[in-house]
């Protein structure tokens, strides 16, 4: 496995002086398999499960995974089965710690672990197009996006997302994307966009994309956080960038071309009055 003693120890801030890790290694193999692949993917898991894995993979791993394994195995650590059922661990000087404890600890478990899985998520990220990292499945990359990472996401909102978050809020990116957005600019106009260094539209889209995700992707996973604050921020941000475009139409052939429609006027084409009469007058 992939963890010591010494390794929960130094990161896990538990008193260890009566506690058995060896007891609790089943737990490493299910926070493994139950958390990790996700982020990283097929190939970079079976280096993991190999037998010589890459050292500096398994260094910005392990922070992680004593986390999650002690927190996996938290439910478990003073409950012991006896010949007449379960029982509690307890002594003359240690008493359980209550449940509100119990939850405060797992909780930070969760935290610690996130935190450090954001500094494995960096370190691939950095380190993507060399080997063996190379096969990692880019989880926290959003490639081809108007917001093609974490960090661009960040800037255009200073909203300090993790990139463990991130993760997740990809699919809400996408979706406008694929709809509001390549329906309204255009798909032509949109790639472009996605592929250029344009500083004047570009900026203003990439921050209604990035808040109107955003609102889409709590109303998903907080519901206390739910609601339309953020998707009104974009959607302005939005509107501003329409506006741009169109004062500047001639900057943008490809928006012109694709998605623009220009205002119809009522008026034909030699200026006649465009007013009716009714056919047959007083007699």
């Amino acid at each position: 496995m992939l963890l010591t003693s010494a390794d929960i120890q130094k990161y896990v801030p538990l008193q260890t002086s009566s506690f058995d890790f060896n007891k609790y290694s089943g737990f490493e193999t299910r926070a493994l398999y139950k958390h990790l692949p996700r982020f990283l993917g097929d190939t970079l898991m079976s280096n993991l499960d190999g037998d010589t894995p890459d050292e500096t993979l398994v260094q910005k791993v392990v922070p992680v995974l004593a986390n999650l394994s002690i927190m996996e195995a938290s439910p478990f650590f003073d409950v012991v089965l006896t010949s007449y059922g379960f029982g509690v661990v307890r002594n003359n000087n240690i008493a359980p710690a209550s449940v509100e404890r119990v939850r405060a600890f797992v909780n930070g478990c969760r935290q610690a672990a996130n935190d450090f899985l954001d500094i494995l998520l960096g370190f691939l990220e950095d380190n993507v197009e060399t080997a063996p990292y190379s096969g990692w499945n880019k989880c926290s990359l959003n490639t081809g996006s108007l917001i093609p990472d974490t960090t661009t996401f960040n800037t255009q909102t200073r909203l300090d997302l993790k990139r463990h978050q991130f993760v997740d809020l990809k699919t809400n990116l996408t979706t406008l994307e694929l709809t509001l957005f390549a329906q309204t600019l255009s798909t032509e106009f949109l790639t472009e966009l996605q592929a250029g260094d344009d500083a004047t539209v570009k900026p203003l889209f990439q921050k209604a994309l990035a808040f109107m995700s955003y609102q889409n992707w709590l109303n998903d996973n907080d519901p206390e956080k739910s609601g339309n604050l953020w998707k009104n921020k974009g959607a302005s941000f939005f509107a501003r960038a329409i506006s741009v475009l169109v004062t500047n139409i001639l900057s943008y052939p490809t928006y012109q071309t694709y998605g623009y429609e220009a205002p119809y006027d009522n008026a034909d084409e030699d200026n006649e009055d465009s007013g009716f009469f009714v056919a047959g007058g007083p007699g």
